[in-house]
């Protein structure tokens, strides 16, 4: 599950680490993000910076513990200036992610943004505005909710509001399986 060495693409040029999943491998919940920032970067650490301290402190607001949680990105390496993941790099990292979904064997499986739903839905024109707020069923999992990005909540007072909503519905989801 933990990637230590990949030149599979040309990201390897431009990085300082591989950033790989973070978290309780038996967790209840798998977050998954678009690609690591720059703190993740520099630390090799999923979702450390400002996006990530913003989703931690939403995540205790809702009553969703973090050490039932894993972090995860669909690519591992940062892209330079930020930029979207290249659908070939999202292919040559997908075999990554799906380790990751199969050894967690999440219930809930929440992705956050554009690039982690068209991912996981496997549908590259879904658009995150159709599914999020909505919870779906699949096969690797109970549930999969989608919701914006914490670095786009972070932008967008709208897009906040909404983000905090869709967690605090999500909570609820998770409350009920917890205590199965």
């Amino acid at each position: 599950m933990i990637v230590k060495h990949c030149a599979d693409c040309n990201l390897v040029l431009g990085r300082i680490h591989i950033v790989n999943g973070e978290g309780n491998t038996n967790a209840n919940i798998m977050l998954i993000g678009e690609s690591p920032g720059h703190s993740e970067d520099k630390y090799g650490t999923p979702f450390i910076g400002r996006a990530g301290k913003y989703l931690r402190s939403v995540l205790k607001e809702v009553n969703i513990d973090i050490n039932d949680c894993y972090l995860t990105n669909v690519i591992k390496c940062k892209p330079p200036r930020n930029r979207l993941p290249t659908n070939f790099e999202i292919g040559r990292c997908y075999n990554h992610l799906v380790k990751e979904i199969v050894t967690v064997k999440p219930t809930i499986i929440i992705t956050l943004g554009s690039t982690a739903t068209k991912v996981i839905f496997q549908n590259m024109n879904i658009r995150i505005g159709d599914v999020r707020g909505r919870r779906y069923n699949n096969t690797e999992c109970n549930y999969i909710f989608s919701t914006y990005h914490p670095s786009a909540a972070l932008k967008d007072k709208s897009y906040r509001k909404l983000f905090k909503e869709d967690m605090k519905e999500i909570s609820k989801v998770y409350k009920s399986i917890k205590y199965r």
